[in-house]
């Protein structure tokens, strides 16, 4: 492959046409200015670099059959915002020098004007930038980040906008801004679940002064938090009246977050509040991937079967959790007699 001539644009942006090429998730692209160290990056490129594969191009030598055809691929990586140009020429030994074929190559490499520092994600979304927010239990906001930088050499404004016709579960608590040349900005959404299930919101991306729209979609999961008493059923036995018996359940939670856990009060009591169940702690917090204990005490006031359901509401779960309670009071009957000499009572 020989030199040949080289452009290299350095300040192109008012160019911008229609028809540029979109980047990967929707960035609209225009050429940017470049250094010098464009030409060094072409140099290296055609000359050779012990950094950069053998050759840009392959098959990088062979032979071909009588009558049969050969297949080469060229790549092209710049390193440099620029326009490159070039010759690809053929050495055959049956030919004189300058006499085999010549091929003439072009390209030019182009930065968009915003890039977004998203995740990959699997999630079909019919060519959208995705968005994706998990969140463990209902009803309490959580926030996914992620930023936009700017690479061009002018600020810019931008702005959000959410293209859905009912309520969002999804806020953008700061949905406009500006980006300076060559920072960037933070971006943050919040996903506030209502239902476990998978919802799905579109928006868009603008910046109004350079007609770019980028469409994104947002996908937000809701789950039930594995957070749950270690005992469904509690069995006290048979207790004497007036006997105090103590048992130690676990509020167990498996997340990697805290969650709040209050014991409904009238849950405690049997029916006509004849008896109670005394319980410490009545609320409190779990940390994360730890468990709390809670002290069951009964004291029976009455003979026979007693049963409580206690009910313990979860922040963040959909259903209460639920334990029952059973206990079966008895008491002792004494009689003394004092017998006389004779017999007598």
């Amino acid at each position: 492959m020989e030199r040949c001539g080289k452009t290299v644009s350095f300040d192109r942006r008012d160019e911008v046409q229609a028809g540029t090429p979109l980047l990967r998730g929707g960035s609209r692209t225009a050429p940017c200015p470049a250094t010098a160290g464009a030409l060094e990056s072409l140099s290296s490129l055609l000359l050779g670099d012990p950094s950069l594969p053998p050759s840009p191009w392959s098959p990088a030598g062979g032979t071909i059959s009588p009558g049969s055809t050969q297949t080469f691929s060229v790549t092209f990586s710049p390193l440099e915002v620029a326009e490159f140009e070039g010759r690809l020429v053929c050495s055959v030994p049956n030919l004189k020098e300058e006499q085999g074929p010549t091929l003439p190559v072009s390209g030019r490499s182009l930065l968009p004007y915003c890039h977004f520092l998203l995740e990959d994600s699997d999630y079909l979304s019919a060519g959208r930038a995705v968005i994706e927010i998990t969140s463990v239990g209902i009803g309490t906001p959580v926030s996914r980040v992620f930023c936009v930088l700017n690479p061009t050499r002018k600020p810019y404004s931008f702005s959000w906008r959410c293209e859905d016709g009912c309520p969002s579960p999804f806020r953008c608590p700061a949905p406009k801004g500006s980006i300076q040349p060559g920072k960037k900005v933070e971006i943050c959404f919040e996903f506030l679940a209502q239902e476990l299930d998978t919802i799905e919101s579109f928006w868009t991306f603008l910046i109004v002064e350079q007609g770019i729209s980028v469409p994104f979609l947002l996908v937000g999961t809701a789950r039930e938090p594995a957070v749950y008493l270690d005992h469904a059923h509690l069995n006290l036995g048979r207790l004497l009246i007036g006997r105090e018996v103590r048992e130690t359940v676990y509020m167990v939670n498996g997340e990697d977050t805290p969650f709040q856990f209050s014991i409904r009060e009238n849950s405690r009591h049997s029916e006509a509040f004849r008896d109670s169940l005394l319980l410490e702690p009545l609320k409190g917090t779990v940390p994360p991937r730890d468990r709390v204990p809670v002290v069951v005490s009964f004291n029976p006031a009455q003979e026979g079967t007693v049963t409580f359901n206690l009910v313990c509401d979860v922040k963040g779960k959909v259903q209460p959790l639920a334990m029952n309670v059973k206990a079966d009071g008895y008491s002792m009957n004494a009689c003394v007699r004092c017998e006389g000499p004779a017999g007598g009572a």
